[in-house]
């Protein structure tokens, strides 16, 4: 799951984090850009079968938010595309979905 990049990123300094994450090869943004490509398919996922939902699903959702939270600050690039905004309106609705109406279909 994504906790694993969270504790990655929160064990860094900001200035160590802003050059991994600038870094177009470093392990940290390959990982981010990694997160960011499959993470529509998850909550495309999630949103349609409530089978998939479970409490290792919900924080892997909830890491996302983290790492988006912890990232935008030091970087521009994220800043400028608002993606923390971007994905809490998305996530925060899944999940309020899921918690509301546990049969979802």
């Amino acid at each position: 799951c994504w906790t694993e990049l969270l504790r990655k990123i929160e064990d860094e300094d900001e200035a160590t984090l802003l050059t991994s994450v600038e870094r177009k090869y470093s392990s940290i943004h390959i990982e981010i850009e990694s997160m960011i490509v499959t993470l529509p398919h998850v909550v495309m996922m999630v949103s349609k079968d409530a089978a998939l939902y479970s409490a290792d699903v919900v924080q892997c959702l909830l890491c996302v938010l983290q790492v988006f939270d912890a990232i935008e600050p030091v970087s521009s690039k994220f800043q400028a595309a608002k993606t923390s905004q971007q994905i809490y309106s998305v996530i925060i609705p899944l999940l309020v979905k899921l918690v509301i109406d546990p049969d979802i279909t």
